[in-house]
């Protein structure tokens, strides 16, 4: 980790925005400018804001999105795995997500319970998506339900049932079945408008009120798919952070490349570049007011991120609205999982560094500690990156494990921090 001589967290980068429509999508069609200062707070199923559905662009992607990692359960931990199989028509990208993401916008204006088959307008969803009036764009959204619709999801112990307070174990659709205004229905009549039938595991979330607030007037106004789903990720986390008193969200990068999903990238300057479009956009838009990189090995770090004035604004206009109870936010099981993954991942990274394999259970209580607490994970930091420098320079007499212990004590008990 030569790489990392200091603890002054790496600044993001900027470059310019990627476009998020694709390149056949003249400049007439793509949506309407709407201020970013506006609000307009809807609600968004948890599950699909949180696991990866949809590809960031549109061409070059290929295959199945998976995203895996392991949850800390009573009886020891398991493996979350969550698989999104592509149909004939091809994998889901940026502008099926905006589909998907309008189609639920106005089933939400819908009164509860949803109930199986919903009436929709192809009109409305493209108004909803502030897209010009052609017949190639009602030709473009039917093709994007239609692929929706083919999309074969896997989730183990991944989607997560409120309803049954349980991870989801099953092979499912997000869509069930479209039938088209002039097309025939399952009991043999034509149907006189567009009918959508909703996934079972989707539809009972939805009606088991499993939401989180969502500002979809904002999400359309971005411009950078990176933007897009980095609101759509921490919108759920943010909250949650406040509820605990924590300043910020943190992601190990190998993670969060899972969860946007993104090409994972060896290098820290390439890393930071991928992200930058996305970090640069919501900080201009004041959802975040920083991010951070530090180092956890030398092919991944943390990326801590800190709510601006408008997510701060979403959280507490929220609070004050009756439909939305405490417990509105993610699973504590979610939570777990994630507490669990940071600790792991960085006591791993403390035994590697300090060659110290056998004092693993100490670096993981250490973590733990260090976890949800910014000063102690700062000072970890900047004590391991003098150790390596003196041990470097032949300043270290005893094992690094046994300096950066004794260093670490002295320097928490100087400034009042638990060890």
């Amino acid at each position: 980790m030569d790489n990392f001589p200091n603890l002054t967290p790496f600044q993001t980068l900027a470059f310019p925005n990627d476009s998020l429509y694709p390149a056949d999508v003249g400049p007439e069609e793509k949506p309407q400018a709407t201020s970013r200062e506006e609000t307009e707070l809807t609600k968004a199923e948890v599950n699909i804001l949180l696991l990866p559905v949809f590809f960031l662009a549109r061409k070059g992607q290929k295959g199945v999105i998976e995203y895996r990692t392991k949850i800390a359960r009573e009886e020891g931990e398991t493996d979350l795995i969550w698989r999104v199989y592509p149909g004939s028509l091809g994998p889901l990208g940026p502008f099926e997500k905006d589909v998907f993401r309008a189609m639920e916008y106005l089933i939400m204006r819908r009164p509860f319970p949803i109930e199986n088959p919903i009436p929709f307008s192809i009109y409305d969803l493209r108004k909803a998506m502030g897209l010009s009036d052609s017949g190639k764009i009602y030709s473009d959204i039917k093709t994007a339900l239609l692929k929706i619709a083919q999309v074969t999801v896997h989730s183990k112990h991944a989607f997560y049932s409120k309803k049954r307070r349980a991870w989801v174990e099953d092979v499912f659709h997000l869509y069930e079945r479209i039938v088209f205004d002039g097309e025939q229905l399952p009991d043999g009549s034509i149907a006189e408008t567009n009918f959508l039938w909703l996934g079972s595991w989707y539809l009972e979330s939805l009606n088991a009120f499993y939401l989180r607030p969502f500002d979809y007037r904002f999400y359309r106004s971005l411009e950078s798919p990176v933007a897009k789903r980095l609101y759509e990720i921490l919108g759920v986390k943010f909250q949650r952070a406040k509820e605990k008193g924590e300043e910020f969200v943190r992601y190990h990068y190998s993670d969060l490349c899972q969860l946007l999903p993104l090409t994972r990238q060896v290098f820290l300057s390439k890393a930071q570049e991928k992200l930058a479009p996305g970090h640069k956009e919501l900080e201009a838009a004041h959802f975040l007011a920083g991010v951070e990189w530090l180092p956890l090995r030398e092919d991944d770090w943390i990326v801590r991120y800190w709510p601006g004035p408008r997510a701060f604004r979403e959280i507490e206009e929220v609070r004050h609205r009756a439909e939305w109870a405490p417990s509105w936010i993610v699973d504590e099981a979610y939570e777990r999982a994630e507490t669990e993954a940071y600790i792991r991942g960085f006591a791993s990274y403390l035994a590697e560094e300090l060659e110290d394999p056998g004092s693993y259970a100490f670096y993981e209580r250490l973590a733990r500690l260090a976890r949800g607490n910014a000063a102690l994970e700062d000072l970890i930091y900047r004590v391991l990156s003098e150790v390596k420098d003196d041990f470097r320079r032949g300043r270290v007499r005893k094992s690094k494990g046994a300096a950066f212990t004794d260093r670490l004590k002295r320097a928490c008990l100087e400034r009042g921090l638990p060890i």
